[in-house]
């Protein structure tokens, strides 16, 4: 498996929507500087996002992002595969013995499959769970 930039910024931003959810509209510039996103390559994943139904936007001074669902809804898995498209890695392993490159293939698709599942099994609000204990991070929500 192999998630490119487009792929681990999109996710960060979606786990920034969702740990700061309770403040309501986010900020593009706020979440380019706290994940350290390029803000012009963050407007274009937050609008694919927004086609895709995972962020809703509003317009103006008060506007800003905020997720369009509960981030227990939204699984790592969908985020990477709407920027980067189905999670397979290219298989032609060159063994000179056919039987060995079966073997070889078989192996590598079962760890895409393992690895997929681990994607489809996280959600954001397990991410954000995660992060907060990792940052010491307190959740006060007003």
């Amino acid at each position: 498996m192999k998630v490119s930039t487009k792929g681990l910024y999109g996710t960060l931003a979606v786990l920034d929507l969702a740990a700061h959810r309770a403040t309501g509209h986010v900020h593009k510039a706020d979440i380019a500087r706290r994940q350290g996103i390029p803000e012009q390559y963050l407007a274009q994943l937050l609008s694919i996002l927004r086609r895709a139904g995972f962020v809703q936007s509003v317009r103006g001074p008060a506007g800003g992002h905020t997720l369009a669902r509960s981030p227990r809804e939204i699984s790592v898995e969908q985020v990477i595969e709407l920027l980067d498209g189905p999670q397979v890695v290219a298989r032609d392993a060159s063994a000179a013995n056919p039987a060995s490159k079966a073997i070889i293939m078989c192996l590598l698709r079962q760890a895409d499959e393992a690895a997929a599942a681990v994607l489809r099994g996280v959600t954001f609000d397990v991410l954000v769970d995660r992060w907060r204990a990792a940052a010491g991070a307190a959740d006060f929500v007003i």
